[in-house]
């Protein structure tokens, strides 16, 4: 296959193999197979979760039939959208939930709350997080300046765990590795015991050249200090609000 890849991608396809065995074709010819597995595990997932919401819904309305008091419930015409929406975006394995978006029908919904839709993400969040595996996936781990993010996810890096252990904590040897300056089918044998760490830091060190180091060193700094001047606090009390008395921060014997 002539295929472009970024020096991200092909780094994973070098981990996967110092990890697991399987050399860069075999995963491309295994890639089908295993999109279709974690597609049709999302559409079920969604699945279980719409028919979870549908059960809640009866529920509802069975409530507000019986108990004239609770008349609020014969107003979900817009959980009934929502779940029309859903069923047709499933039905059509709609992944990425795109029909959901693109539907006038469902424009009453807030434009936030439906470009946070993500349901491929979301479920590949979930495979992860269950796994409890987070130096073999994890999800926005790099710090190098990018705006690729692969198809439906979103940042991630796989086998963190090798690459920390080949780069032996240093920054710089990471970025060589992520940008490509060097591969690890490059690095001598020689280097690549534990016992040469040191040597194998240095040697990977300087295949980044000094202009890039400088730049990303800056771009990070940036970062960084923009990051800095962030108001958490007031961050947190405007996401959290009941978790604050009115007019400020929690107080002492406050749970937060």
């Amino acid at each position: 296959m002539a295929v472009r890849m970024d020096p991200q991608t092909r780094l994973a396809y070098d981990l996967v193999e110092r990890r697991y065995g399987p050399k860069a074709r075999d995963v491309i010819d295994l890639a089908p197979l295993l999109f279709v597995l974690i597609a049709e595990g999302c559409l079920a997932w969604r699945r279980q979760n719409l028919e979870k919401a549908g059960t809640a819904l009866e529920t509802l309305n069975d409530l507000g039939e019986d108990n004239g008091q609770l008349y609020f419930t014969r107003y979900t015409v817009d959980v009934d959208w929502g779940w029309t929406a859903e069923q047709q975006s499933i039905d059509a394995a709609d992944l990425l939930g795109d029909l959901i978006r693109t539907d006038d029908q469902f424009r009453q919904f807030n434009e936030d709350d439906l470009y946070a839709v993500t349901p491929f993400a979301d479920f590949l969040r979930k495979v992860a997080d269950e796994l409890a595996v987070p130096e073999r996936v994890c999800f926005g781990s790099s710090d190098l300046p990018s705006d690729k993010v692969a198809w439906g996810s979103e940042p991630f890096l796989v086998c963190k765990g090798d690459l920390e252990e080949l780069s032996g904590g240093s920054r710089l040897a990471r970025w060589a590795l992520e940008l490509g300056d060097i591969r690890i089918s490059e690095i001598p044998e020689e280097l690549l015991s534990e016992g040469d760490k040191d040597r194998r830091i240095a040697w990977i060190e300087g295949r980044l050249s000094p202009g890039r180091t400088r730049e990303l060193l800056d771009e990070c700094q940036r970062r960084e200090d923009a990051f800095a001047k962030i108001d958490l606090d007031s961050l947190v009390d405007a996401a959290n609000p009941s978790s604050s008395p009115v007019g400020g921060r929690p107080t002492e014997g406050d749970t937060p």
